[in-house]
């Protein structure tokens, strides 16, 4: 018997239903995947130096792919059938002890989080061998018997060493999506179920800035004072404003590419890198929300500012990463923003909070509106899907 990858049996397109949606058990999931998300803001913030940055963002990477791997399985294999459900819950069971432990991941956590993760991710690929056979050397494969025992050995490690170990493991666990990409050029995947499911964790994320806005005064056992409500609604309309930014232009967008003929190379690697900044912006936009909040006429540090307008830019630069990547369009108005809010971060400095805030949000709204009234202006480059990699 030959040890040969066998990819799906492939299936004309026009015989494979479109509008697919989001089914109850996957919104079931993610709740689970939003407690994680939480907990990783958690991290961040206790930690929130350069090293705790690199800390969380390589939990968040992560758990970001375990999330990406099920939806995937979902929407190529899930019928929401018993064997779907249960397979889900049980991926969903493994995210909820990985999301308890994130706090202590790289402490006394650290094998709760190993062994979580490890399981949920043979859980994936039991279901999917279940219907394909596919050799270890697959992404799903790799993902098993690579880079699970990768995180349980750093969990056996010491704190510095872990760190190093696990930080490879996912910068494997990312490089598999490109490498591994071609597989995706001979399947179809459903795109209205694909971006709903993209759409809902990049809802997760600014859900996230919501409670880490509120949580400050929620949990303040003085008097509310106005300074304080006027610091959380301009941090609201900061984060209607990423809403906008994301959901009234990108997700569109991306749903149009989705449905070119190079479908494989807009997933494999601009679609799942793109989120990730997109998501990881979020939250890091999310943590600095809550050190304003709770003292909005002081200063904030720069190292709170890098991530409020860090998180900015991140998230505005994945999107225009995304977009050139998609469609070799460039939205000027995307890139000027960026440039502004990198003068405004040092600028910041000598602000008071809450000031700092309002110039992310007026920055953020005028992209918002340039897109909108004047989107020729905004947009540099072509109108076509790329029909090369890259």
């Amino acid at each position: 018997m030959t040890n040969r990858l066998r990819l799906p049996t492939l299936v004309p397109v026009a015989e494979i239903p479109e509008g697919k949606h989001v089914t109850w058990a996957e919104g079931f999931f993610d709740l689970v995947v939003v407690f994680a998300v939480t907990q990783v803001a958690t991290l961040l913030g206790e930690h929130h130096q350069w090293w705790g940055l690199g800390q969380a963002f390589v939990i968040l990477a992560l758990v970001y792919r375990t999330w990406v791997l099920t939806s995937l399985q979902s929407n190529r294999l899930g019928n929401d059938s018993t064997w779907d459900r249960v397979t889900l819950f049980g991926v969903g069971l493994c995210c909820l002890l990985m999301a308890i432990a994130i706090p202590l991941a790289y402490e006394s956590g650290g094998m709760q989080f190993a062994i979580a993760f490890w399981a949920a991710r043979t859980l994936i690929w039991a279901r999917f061998a279940s219907h394909y056979q596919a050799k270890l050397t697959s992404s799903l494969g790799l993902s098993v018997f690579l880079i699970g025992p990768l995180i349980f050995v750093g969990a056996l490690l010491p704190d510095g060493s872990r760190e190093m170990v696990w930080a490879l493991a996912a910068l494997i666990d990312l490089s598999m999506v490109a490498f591994f990409g071609r597989q995706h050029e001979l399947i179809h995947y459903d795109h209205s179920h694909l971006m709903e499911r993209y759409g809902l964790f990049v809802l997760i994320a600014v859900g996230e800035s919501i409670v880490d806005l509120s949580l400050p005064l929620a949990r303040q056992a003085t008097e509310i004072r106005p300074g304080e409500l006027v610091a959380v609604a301009v941090c609201f309309v900061v984060t209607c404003l990423l809403w906008w930014t994301y959901f009234d232009h990108a997700n569109a967008a991306i749903t149009q590419a989705l449905a070119g003929v190079r479908e494989h190379v807009v997933f494999s690697r601009h679609l799942a890198y793109g989120h990730l900044g997109i998501i990881g912006g979020i939250v890091s936009i999310a943590v600095g929300f809550e050190n304003m909040v709770g003292q909005p006429l002081a200063r904030m540090t720069f190292t709170h500012l890098n991530l409020l307008y860090g998180g900015a830019i991140l998230m505005l630069v994945a999107m225009t990463y995304l977009r050139w990547a998609m469609s070799r369009m460039v939205r000027a108005a995307r890139v000027g923003a960026v440039v502004v809010l990198a003068v405004f971060l040092y600028v910041s400095l000598l602000l008071p909070g809450i000031v700092a805030t309002g110039l992310l949000a007026a920055v953020l709204l005028v992209l918002v509106v340039m897109e909108k009234r004047w989107p020729r202006f905004a947009t540099w480059g072509g109108t076509q899907l790329a029909s090369t990699e890259g």
